[in-house]
């Protein structure tokens, strides 16, 4: 998944939802990117700012730090569940 397809996703998705559960999921559970941790409040602050589309460096750094670069489309369907 490119950073722009991921940034049009924050902006139409809420903070909860399947894409957003399998986001935390990538980076809490799988580990992300190797290298890069965030604490739960960090995540969430970071979180907030770029699912309410204020924060465009926010969305970026979720996008890295999650490896969603490796996503491919509808990867996160029913990760809620």
């Amino acid at each position: 998944m490119d950073f722009e397809a991921f940034l049009r996703r924050c902006r139409e998705e809420n903070t909860v939802s399947d894409f957003e559960s399998y986001l935390s999921y990538c980076i809490f559970e799988k580990g992300g990117s190797k290298g890069e941790t965030l604490s739960v409040e960090e995540y969430s602050a970071m979180r907030d700012r770029a699912f309410d589309g204020r924060s465009e460096e926010a969305a970026r750094r979720l996008y890295e730090i999650s490896g969603a670069i490796q996503w491919q489309e509808g990867e996160w369907e029913g990760a809620m569940k």
